[in-house]
């Protein structure tokens, strides 16, 4: 796959057939001159190459993609932040109960027959103070 304005270029690799391990044979500027070096390669049966397409970018062409990306990834961070914090104030405030409170929960669970958490409340009350 081409890309605009960058050169192209070809590693020839060879596979070591016993355990594999990876040769450079070759950088080349087209698929000719990789098609020529095999051709003199003397191959049998089991021989394994691989080509690999590199392209050449130039340092001013990774800092302007490595700005985009920072960019985009402040934006994105900025949009997380304003949806936690809309929806922190959109959330309802949560209030611990006071004392006051706590005693109409358990009043109301005395008077609809929950003796069970009433006792539980109770008990949880009596070590709490």
């Amino acid at each position: 796959m081409s890309h605009n304005n960058q050169p192209e270029y070809f590693t020839l690799i060879s596979i070591d057939e016993y355990d594999g391990s990876p040769m450079v044979l070759g950088i080349f500027e087209n698929m000719g001159a990789v098609t020529q070096r095999l051709l003199r390669i003397p191959s049998s049966c089991g021989s394994e190459y691989h080509i690999e397409c590199f392209h050449l970018s130039s340092e001013e062409k990774e800092k302007e993609a490595t700005d985009d990306i920072l960019e985009q990834r402040e934006i994105r961070r900025k949009e997380v932040e304003w949806k936690l914090e809309k929806a922190a104030s959109e959330a309802p405030a949560m209030q611990p109960l006071s004392r006051e409170a706590y005693a109409a929960v358990l009043s109301e669970n005395e008077e609809h027959d929950y003796p069970e958490l009433a006792t539980s409340l109770e008990e949880t009350t009596e070590v709490d103070s």
